[in-house]
């Protein structure tokens, strides 16, 4: 209501509209001044609190629900986007993935050089009364050993298939990390959202039992209305505590995902949708048919072993050691 609007009402009522109208403009900029404030003030139910030392991941349910009841974490919302980009920079799998390529690489590095020369020192005819090395006969000498023709190109073919499987592994990681990443925020989404329902749910409950609880008093109702009326808010509390726990759980749950089991998660920010897109679906099938990393690493796997087959046939045939030594 205007305050042009209200000033006309009182003053065809015969009152005195100064008081009132100083009252009704400061609340309505006090409601302005709740319209715009920051995301973060906005909840009516406390300032936003940070909890020293301590992170959701690492306090049980119970006292989750106690320490952040009428209170908010101080950190930004959550969004899809965000969590994929911190689950791929902070996951620890997909960290050890990335160092299995790092080992592959390294060691086909290894399979493409020869084995290195060895030096060698011989003394014969030592005699045994005295004398030393000087009275022997020293030999000294540098041996290679030259691989038979074939192995070390196999080696090499060998290295880079064992390179190749790892790397596609390693993609093939990072899109399971992203499917469940995006499976673990939805959950935690959907979570989220079932609190502030079964919250609702309680509030409602709990008017219906105050307003039975008004009529047994007053004579207009049986008591049991009453009782009635208190086993649904006894049922809307163990469900709202139920909704909480899976809550934090699914918090939990998404934190692994993200590298980030010792820090608060906070609230998320997105929608869930009703329906899904067949079509979409169809063709994400076909396509990680044709696609997908871990198929490819299967058929480099395959490659290699045929490869690793080849290897072993040659194994029997003995290498060549050429050495020069040179002594008195």
């Amino acid at each position: 209501m205007s305050v042009k609007t209200t000033w006309l009402k009182m003053q065809s009522h015969g009152i005195r509209t100064i008081p009132l109208l100083c009252a009704l403009w400061v609340l309505n900029g006090c409601v302005g001044m709740e319209r715009h404030a920051p995301a973060s003030f906005s909840s009516p139910k406390g300032p936003a609190v940070t909890l020293p030392g301590k992170s959701v991941s690492s306090l049980n349910p119970d006292q989750v629900m106690s320490t952040t009841a009428g209170q908010s974490l101080t950190t930004p919302d959550l969004t899809l986007a965000d969590a994929i980009k911190s689950a791929l920079a902070h996951n620890p799998g997909l960290q050890a993935a990335r160092q299995k390529v790092d080992a592959a690489a390294g060691r086909a590095m290894q399979g493409r050089l020869w084995p290195n020369p060895e030096l060698e020192f011989s003394s014969e005819e030592f005699p045994p009364h005295g004398g030393g090395f000087s009275s022997a006969q020293n030999l000294a000498g540098v041996s290679q050993t030259v691989p038979f023709p074939g192995k070390k190109s196999l080696d090499t073919q060998i290295g880079g298939k064992a390179t190749t499987v790892a790397e596609l592994e390693y993609l093939g990681r990072e899109i399971e990390l992203v499917r469940d990443v995006k499976t673990a925020f939805i959950t935690a989404l959907a979570a989220e959202k079932k609190v502030a329902v079964s919250e609702q749910l309680l509030e409602l409950t709990r008017s219906l039992a105050d307003a039975a609880g008004k009529r047994v008093k007053a004579g207009t109702a049986a008591e049991q209305e009453r009782l009635r009326a208190e086993i649904e808010l006894d049922r809307a509390n163990v469900e709202l505590s139920a909704a909480r726990r899976n809550s934090i759980e699914a918090q939990r749950n998404l934190a692994a995902l993200m590298g980030r089991a010792r820090e608060p998660i906070g609230r998320f920010q997105g929608e869930l949708r009703e329906t899904a897109e067949l079509r979409s679906l169809e063709l994400a099938r076909e396509e990680m048919l044709a696609r997908h990393p871990n198929i490819h690493a299967a058929m480099a796997g395959h490659e290699r072993a045929q490869l690793e087959l080849q290897r072993a046939r040659f194994e029997p045939l003995p290498d060549v050691t050429i050495g020069v030594a040179g002594g008195r």
